[in-house]
């Protein structure tokens, strides 16, 4: 065999590693580019992420303070167990789910396109405008006759409550007194002492007055009572609401 056959046979090997180079070269400058894309188009959601954020963040807190809720009441009407989940989306801090964002809107009665940002329109319809405003102005006025009705409460019961709790020490004392005097009038003695008629007249009637203060104390318990149980259905009823 002449050189020259010699050099054609190695060539053919000589260019297929010289090929297989070349691939693993394209193969990584394609890979390279691939994570540049993918990374061009992390850092661009992120951006876009931000910048929602930013616009929503703000939008939810005009909204519920326009629909009158407080932070705690709206998380919880919302299901989220408590305030802190809508602290981080008022707050811009996490980006509210679309789910989620539909849930708000409609329970703040905005729409989804204002707390978005892409438009300015605050109100879903007119007709669902005027019941949202309804609802603030009553739910308002119920907050101010609550706190009206409570205060009046208290101020009943720091008026009326020391002399229930002195009726019933008095009730307590007059009835010990009388058992003492039942076992005095028991005694063979008894019906031998001067003025022991009028003794048991007296007691008598002192037990009389004894059962219409135990009747005033009851009738109070059942007025105060049945009042507490309004008031809490009141509450629930407008937190239900």
């Amino acid at each position: 065999m002449t050189i020259a056959a010699i050099t054609n046979t190695a060539r053919p090997a000589h260019d297929q590693g010289v090929n297989s180079i070349n691939t693993s070269v394209s193969a990584a400058n394609d890979g390279g580019a691939g994570a540049r894309v993918r990374s061009d188009a992390e850092s661009t959601r992120d951006k876009e992420n931000d910048r929602l954020r930013r616009i929503i963040g703000p939008r939810l807190v005009l909204a519920r303070e326009q629909s009158g809720l407080h932070q705690g009441e709206a998380a919880r009407l919302l299901g989220l167990g408590n305030p802190t989940q809508l602290a981080l989306w008022e707050n811009s801090r996490r980006l509210v789910p679309m789910v989620e964002l539909i849930r708000v809107a409609d329970l703040y009665s905005v729409s989804v396109g204002y707390l978005l940002g892409t438009t300015n329109e605050v109100e879903r319809d007119p007709a669902r405008a005027l019941r949202a405003a309804t609802v603030r102005g009553l739910r308002g006025m119920l907050d101010g006759l609550a706190v009206g009705l409570v205060d009046a409460i208290g101020a009943h019961a720091a008026a009326v409550g020391p002399d229930v709790v002195s009726a019933r020490a008095i009730v307590a004392a007059g009835q010990a007194l009388i058992d003492a005097l039942g076992v005095a009038m028991r005694a063979p003695e008894f019906d031998d002492i001067r003025g022991g008629a009028s003794v048991i007249r007296a007691v008598l009637e002192f037990e009389s007055r004894l059962d219409e203060v135990r009747s005033a104390i009851k009738k109070f318990d059942l007025l105060d009572l049945d009042l507490r149980e309004r008031i809490a259905d009141a509450v629930a009823a407008n937190d239900g609401g």
